[in-house]
């Protein structure tokens, strides 16, 4: 087939001509068949003959087209393969040929000239020789005696870092490399379960910090709920105390307007959460004091509800009461008359108290006795030593009682003779006074209990002398 002959590609030597030797190839072997086509085409028509078997040139030209396919493969393999540069930026003609692309790409189009080009960045073409300084290697002995002394690293090797080292056959791969001191830390990790991380993360500010820097950013929201809805007032307070007692120490001006704005709130506080009652009373009594002076009616309601409160208070903080005895006695002489009992509780559990208002506040001790002596006689009968000091500590009180409520000293010397003749035999200045402001007193009593007088004659007979020379005159008896 001379056609073929004469479409033979020509062979080079450059490695970097192959991928055009075989386009050239190719592009021979497909111009051979079409020629061959039209020829035996021609010669059918003019001779009438069959056709030529072309199947042995369709097999070369398929193999062909798989060599180059394999070809091709393996010259981009090999550009991959190469170690790329950065590009030069200096377009100097001395230098321009320095420095090779970092984007080297090979250009697999026909040329125009019939060279491949091996372009750069920028048409740029690729440095040749070494692009970096020479490294030490292991040498070609050491690897085939391992026993020889290995070259020694110098500070520049070790520059280059471990990694470096080994690929260059200073450190063996197998070496067991320990670095001191060592880059990693090793420290026992704490483990938490996953669902605490959920819980720190839906974790949202307590209740009572909201509501206290509401109450104290902004008292009038505050005044203003408790004015509309007093149910959540309540409901905070049987809730979280806490804040109730946080609030009265540090804004008692809330709880006086509310004290005095909506009494009931506080009254239903003190019947539902009376701890919270006493704690506010003894750590901020003033709060308690300025209550009671601005709205009795609270204390008077309170009384009469829960008496248990108020004597725990008596009992626990009595400056209180001493404070409203004497600012206030009105509320006091209120309290004596709507519930007695307290009274009487509070002489029994804390006579100090009553002996302390007796001498502070003797007005209120005098109009208790006055409008309510069943209190002066249940004390008496109950707690004689506190009825005792009274009298030794004030014996004017006593007369004052004796003069202004008689009925009183008769009661109690019939019921209690003891205290009479203690009282008598203790401070018989009053024994005389008496005598002499009102004998018709000691008459009564001296019918009505002669026992008494006996007691008071044989123990100390100076009394009755006394008496008959102040009083000798019988018509007064």
């Amino acid at each position: 087939m001379p056609a073929l002959a004469n479409h033979q590609p020509a062979t080079g030597t450059n490695k970097w001509r192959t991928p055009h030797t075989v386009t050239s190839v190719q592009q021979d072997l497909l111009s051979l068949k079409e020629k061959l086509v039209s020829q035996n085409n021609t010669v059918n028509d003019a001779h009438g003959q069959g056709q030529f078997d072309i199947s042995a040139l369709e097999n070369a030209i398929k193999t062909t087209e798989d060599g180059i396919k394999v070809r091709t493969e393996q010259v981009l393999e090999q550009i991959n393969n190469r170690v790329l540069t950065l590009p030069i930026l200096d377009r100097d003609p001395k230098t321009q040929g320095a420095i090779g692309a970092l984007d080297t790409i090979w250009d697999s189009r026909p040329p125009g000239k019939g060279e491949p080009q091996f372009l750069g960045s920028g048409g740029i073409p690729p440095m040749k020789g070494m692009t970096t300084d020479l490294l030490t290697v292991l040498p070609a002995a050491n690897k085939v005696d391992p026993q020889l002394m290995p070259p020694a690293i110098t500070l520049g090797d070790a520059q280059k870092g471990i990694l470096s080292l080994v690929q260059r056959g200073l450190i063996p791969p197998t070496a067991n490399i320990t670095l001191e001191p060592s880059p990693v830390s090793l420290k026992v990790a704490l483990l938490h379960d996953p669902q605490d991380k959920e819980k720190d993360r839906n974790k949202t500010a307590p209740f009572s910090v909201i509501v206290l820097t509401v109450i104290l950013l902004c008292p009038v929201i505050v005044l203003t709920v408790v004015l509309l809805c007093p149910v959540s007032v309540v409901t905070v307070v049987l809730l979280c105390p806490v804040i109730v007692v946080t609030v009265v120490l540090l804004c008692p001006v809330i709880v006086v307007t509310v004290v005095l704005l909506c009494p009931v709130i506080v009254v239903t506080v003190v019947l539902l959460c009376p701890v919270t009652v006493v704690t506010v009373v003894l750590l901020c009594p003033v709060i308690v004091v300025t209550v009671v002076l601005l709205c009795p009616v609270i204390l008077v309601t309170v009384v009469l509800l829960c008496p248990v409160i108020v004597v725990t208070v008596v009992l626990l903080c009595p400056v209180i009461v001493l404070t409203v005895v004497l600012l206030c006695p009105v509320i006091v002489v209120t309290v004596v008359l709507l519930c007695p009992v307290i009274v009487v509780t509070v002489v029994l559990l804390c006579p100090v108290i009553v002996v302390t208002v007796v001498l502070l506040c003797p007005v209120i001790v005098l109009t208790v006795v006055l409008l309510c002596p069943v209190i002066v006689v249940t004390v008496v009968l109950l707690c004689p030593v506190t009825v005792v000091t009274v009298v030794l500590l004030c014996p004017v009180i006593v007369v004052t009682v004796v003069l202004l409520c008689p009925v009183i000293v008769v009661t109690v010397v019939l019921l209690c003779p003891v205290i009479v003749v203690t009282v008598l035999l203790l401070c018989p200045v009053i024994l005389v006074t008496v005598v002499l402001l009102c004998p018709v007193i000691v008459v009564t009593v001296v019918l009505l209990c002669p026992v008494i007088v006996l007691t008071v004659v044989l123990l100390c007979p100076v009394i009755v002398l006394t008496v008959v020379l102040l009083c000798p005159n019988p018509s007064l008896w």
